[in-house]
């Protein structure tokens, strides 16, 4: 046929790669490695200001591992990111923010699990993407927004990281662009595609993540351009095409995959 029947492009709200620009002080310890006492690390946070500069960092440890409220610096001095640590895991709330100050994200842990929400910007701070984890899985709605004008163009639901329910995207002029329905991370049910105009482009159905039954591709006219049905993923009856004023060009029988007559 020389057209795709179906093409999902996911867009996963991905965590920033986190980097750290500075001269780190080695964590609930003096210059000299030696470890020191809550009161002596107080002194020593002031002093590494004054002796370092700003993108530096003192933390405090227990059972050799952090525990303490974290800075992290970019090397013109700018705030980086900042969060706590308890026994080495990240807990609470942490922001980054990109080197022209803007906010960049604010996640939440448990035990160093992305826990409860969750959001990203872009540089011009306008929101990317914002959802809420449960146990470090995606769980629950998530959004994504355009970079222009910070309008919704993805809606994902979840449970426990797969796909559940609906996933719906939109053009940045606020059309929908598609509408299906997921289940254990597949497909299933019915899924519908338009384009920027408004048109619809692909209505078809899936059953556990493969194309079952009746689909239809229309042209930019609304007329159709071809029908056919499937079974199980694999073209299985006739299947119909159109040219653009809506006139039979050709009919063709699949059984089960495998054509049979033209």
């Amino acid at each position: 046929m020389g057209m795709l029947l179906l093409l999902f492009l996911f867009m996963q709200p991905l965590e920033q790669n986190e980097f750290s620009y500075m001269y780190r002080l080695p964590v609930g310890k003096s210059t000299s490695g030696v470890k020191v006492k809550d009161s002596e690390l107080k002194r020593l946070r002031s002093q590494s200001d004054l002796e370092w500069g700003c993108n530096t960092t003192l933390e405090s440890f227990t059972n050799e591992q952090p525990d303490s409220f974290e800075v992290r610096y970019y090397p013109n001095g700018k705030k980086y990111s900042e969060g706590y640590y308890k026994r080495g895991e990240r807990v609470g709330l942490w922001t980054t923010w990109y080197e022209n100050g803007v906010v960049q994200s604010k996640i939440n842990y448990t035990a160093g699990l992305l826990d409860g929400n969750c959001e990203w910007w872009y540089t011009n701070s306008l929101p990317w993407q914002k959802g809420t984890y449960k146990q470090g899985k995606k769980h629950g709605v998530h959004f994504v927004f355009d970079s222009i004008a910070g309008k919704k163009c993805g809606e994902y639901h979840y449970k426990d990281d797969m796909l559940e329910g609906w996933y719906k995207e939109w053009f940045s002029n606020g059309k929908i662009k598609t509408s299906a329905k997921f289940k254990n991370g597949k497909a299933d049910g019915n899924c519908q595609y338009w384009a920027r105009n408004g048109g619809l482009i692909l209505e078809c159905y899936f059953v556990n993540g493969r194309e079952q039954g009746m689909f239809t591709f229309y042209y930019d006219n609304g007329l159709k351009a071809i029908e056919g049905t499937m079974n199980k993923g694999r073209f299985d009856g006739v299947l119909k095409e159109w040219d653009k004023f809506g006139g039979l060009t050709r009919e063709t029988m699949y059984k089960n995959g495998a054509q049979v007559s033209n």
